[in-house]
This record gives C-alpha cells, structure tokens and sequence, in this order.
C-alpha cells in the first residue's frame, strides 16, 4: 500500500509540475522535424525559379574575323573584315508571364505539400501520445493490481495460521504477482520504445528524452453534421488542397505551351570593320585590297515557325496530354473526397460507440467489480469462497479495466483521424 502511494504522489507532482502539453511537443517538431526543413528549402527553392522564368533568354556574343592570310600575321588589318554581332531572343504573345504562372503553381503546390507532411506528422505524434499516455495508465493499473493482491497475500497468510486456507492458495496469489510484474516490465518497455518514437518524430536528437505525460486526458468531443464535416474536408484538407493546386498548375502549363505556337522575335545588330575597304564600291580600286578603312552597320530581324505543320505535333500532342493529365487529376481529387466522406462518417461512428462503453464502464462496470471484489475478500474469512475465485474476479477486473482504456485510446486515435481528415484541430474538450 505505501507503494502505491508513493507512485501515486510522484505521478501526480510529474503531472502537475513537469508534464510536456501535446501542443508544446507539436510545436517543437514543426521546427525541428528534418521533413519540415527539407520542404521549407523546396519551398525557397521554388520561390528563387519564380524569378528565374521572367528573365529574357541570354543574348549572343559573337566575333567573325573573315578571309585573312596566314603568312601575315597581323590578321586584324590584313583580313578582308572583321565583325562584332549581338543577337537577343525576345518571347512574345505573354510567355514570361505564363510561364510565371507555371512556376507559382509548383510553388503553391509545394506549400499544400508541406501543409500535408505537417498534418500528417501532428497526426503521428498524437497517436503516439495517447499511446504513451495508455500504457503508462496500464502500468499504473498494473502497480495497483500488484499491490492489491499483496494485500491478499497477507491476509491468506493470516488464515493459513488458522487453517482456512492452504499453503497452494497463497503460492496461487504469489504466481499471479509475479504475472503482473512480468506484465509491467513488458509494459515499461513498450514505453520506452514510444518514447523513442515520438522523439524521432519530433526530431530531437537524444531519442531517449524523458517525455512525461499528462494523466488527465483531454478528451475531444465533435459535434459536427456530414454537411459540416464535408465542407470542412473541402476547404481546409491539406491533400485535397495539393491536387487542385496540380490541377491549376496543369491548367497553366496548358496555357503556356498553347502560347509555344506564338512565334517568338529575334533581333541582331552587327558592327564590321573592313580594314581595306568594301571591295566594288566607290571608295575601292575595283577587284583590289588597297582601298581605305570602312565602317558598316546591319540589323537583322528573324522569327521561328512553330505553327509549321511539321513541327507543331509536339506542342499539339502536350497540350492534348496536360488536358489528359488535368482530367486524370481531377477524377482522383473526386474518388479521394468521396474516401474521406466515407471515412469521416465512419470515425463519427465509432466516436459515438467509444464514448457510451466509456460511459457504461465508468457508471457500471468498474464499480460493480471493485463491490464484488470487497464482497468476496469479507466471504473469503468466512470460508464461504475460495482463492480461486477472488484471483478470477481480479484478473477480470483488469482485464476490463484495459479495455475500459482501449476504449479511451480508440475515440482518442478516432478524434485524430478525423482532424487529419478535416485538416485542423477540434477543440470542444471534456476531462477523462
């Protein structure tokens, strides 16, 4: 008995002083969690090819030195000209701001795509602490039970003084205290291997950083219609939000290639020098090289065909299959909200039945087995049952005081299917 009083006292001060709230540890693994960061730099890397697709196309350099002779070598004033040109490609018909537009929607969509891997990984950890937080009640239920059946123990040995009971009986109590100690120590390391779980998700290095749970359960209650429930899945879930953010960006790069079929503009300018003269002109001895220096200008103009029969398949056919694509997309983002209807009204369901076992074990049955339990300790002095029974009866009553927590644990895992599902917290709370 004083066992269980000091375990009690240390987890109550733990609960009250030291416990670790759900939201702190959602908090640190949204900035710590190494997935996060991956994406976050996805992000800034989509974010920086923004500005990459409004720039212009480099320009062209070139330098033409033409017709010079190899046994002079000063091939700058014995060549017949020498030539400095620049060219520069100019996009028309809105093709930068299309392909802007391509470019935000892989942005956008990298943004859904981290809103899911958070909504995903709050998921994770808080089924992972719920599990925590019922098999540390388990344990305790255990330490409980133990200490409830060395009281047994000790009273049987009164009795065998008196020849009530038989040496076997209390040997039978013993075994089962060495059950449940058996029991506890599976218990502690099941324990353990959560808190490394929920560390590795969080993302903290020492995987074995003490996590102490708060026994006093927060259980969520959702009081929603399927018309709320399908609204809320529509706007605010994260997946659904990444396959529409597709669907646009589809829709863009349709755009886009459509505006491929646009010619686009091409523009030169050109300096030559003509160390010798222009050869047939009036400032040239005809069919010589020994005329003066000239200077002369050129511009060129030049646009591509890609409305050409012959090459226009290609952007054609990748319309035709963004279009394929898009529909394809769109048919997924339809079968995945019907799934999470479907899942939804489920996880409504099995809310409502874990919340009336809950009721019924906490009104009736584990109040009728801690009456029964009394009752036959008193008759076991009398001799009017054996030990045999009162061992039953206690493996009973924590057999249903597991499921009494399973119970707790499953409307708990329920709750959080259903926020993953809607794609935000549901913060209506009652104590358990």
């Amino acid at each position: 008995m004083k066992r269980l009083i000091l375990i009690i006292i240390y987890l109550v001060i733990n609960s009250l002083s030291f416990s670790q709230s759900l939201d702190s540890l959602l908090i640190e693994a949204m900035q710590r969690n190494f997935l996060i960061k991956s994406y976050q730099s996805m992000i800034d890397a989509k974010r920086s090819k923004i500005v990459q697709t409004t720039a212009l196309p480099s320009p062209t350099l070139s330098f033409e030195i033409s017709q010079f002779n190899f046994e002079n070598p000063n091939i700058l004033n014995n060549a017949l000209s020498n030539s400095i040109a620049i060219s520069q490609m100019f996009p028309l018909g809105g093709k930068l701001s299309s392909m802007e537009k391509v470019a935000v929607s892989e942005m956008k969509l990298s943004v859904n795509k981290l809103d899911a891997l958070k909504n995903e990984l709050i998921s994770k950890i808080k089924m992972k602490y719920y599990e925590l937080w019922k098999v540390e009640r388990e344990i305790e239920i255990q330490e409980q039970n133990i200490d409830q059946l060395k009281n047994l123990e000790s009273s049987l040995n009164l009795l065998y003084q008196v020849n009530k009971v038989g040496q076997s009986d209390i040997i039978l109590v013993q075994s089962e205290i060495a059950k449940n100690e058996v029991e506890v120590l599976n218990l502690d390391r099941r324990r353990n291997n959560l808190i490394k779980e929920i560390n590795f998700l969080i993302g903290r290095e020492n995987l074995d950083h003490e996590i102490v749970i708060d026994r006093n359960l927060q259980l969520k209650d959702a009081n929603l219609t399927g018309e709320q429930i399908d609204s809320l899945i529509i706007s605010t879930n994260p997946e659904l939000k990444s396959i529409q953010s597709m669907i646009e960006m589809n829709q863009n790069e349709i755009t886009a290639n459509r505006k491929e079929l646009i010619p686009d503009l091409m523009v030169s300018g050109m300096i030559m020098r003509m160390p010798k003269g222009m050869i047939l002109t009036s400032k040239s001895v005809p069919m010589t090289t020994t005329g003066k220096e000239e200077i002369m200008f050129g511009v060129m103009a030049s646009i591509n065909l890609p409305f050409a029969p012959w090459s226009m398949k290609k952007i054609t056919y990748k319309i035709e299959e963004l279009e394929n694509n898009t529909r394809s997309v769109e048919y997924e983002k339809m079968n995945m909200f019907q799934q999470m209807r479907k899942e939804a009204q489920t996880l409504l369901l099995i809310m409502k039945s874990n919340k009336d076992l809950i009721k019924l074990y906490e009104e009736k049955v584990l109040p009728s087995f801690d009456n029964v339990y009394k009752l036959q300790l008193t008759e076991l002095e009398t001799g009017r049952i054996s030990v045999n029974s009162i061992i039953e009866t206690n493996r009973m009553s924590l057999m249903e005081k597991m499921k009494y927590l399973m119970a707790i644990l499953e409307y708990q895992m329920a709750f959080v299917e259903l926020e993953k599902i809607i794609g935000q917290n549901l913060n209506k709370e009652f104590t358990r």
